[in-house]
């Protein structure tokens, strides 16, 4: 996995047979490109498991989402969510971005 970059990212956990992540990951991909949000993706059958089982994430269930402003996590969140929940989310972690909804 690349290194998260520096300002704003977020850092989404997926897996191609996980359901949910079908579903989650194109509204959280548009979300994140509304708010201007580098937005990184792990496929974790493609990652060494250590990664993903050790600190800072410890990735138990997917989807999973972290937040980072400037490389430090600010905020998780685990399991798909509804559009509307997931545009408040990223309003209540990143407050100095205008456009979150469409």
């Amino acid at each position: 996995m690349r290194k998260v970059p520096d300002g704003d990212a977020v850092v989404y956990f997926t897996a191609s047979w996980c359901k949910p992540c079908r579903f989650f990951g194109p509204v959280l991909k548009a979300v994140a490109r509304r708010a201007k949000i580098t937005l990184v993706k792990v496929d974790i059958d493609r990652v060494d498991p250590s990664l993903i089982s050790r600190r800072p994430w410890r990735v138990d269930v997917v989807p999973t989402v972290f937040a980072y402003r400037n490389r430090k996590i600010r905020r998780r969140l685990e399991n798909a969510v509804i559009k509307k929940s997931l545009e408040g989310w990223f309003r209540e972690t990143f407050p100095d971005k205008k456009k979150v909804e469409d």
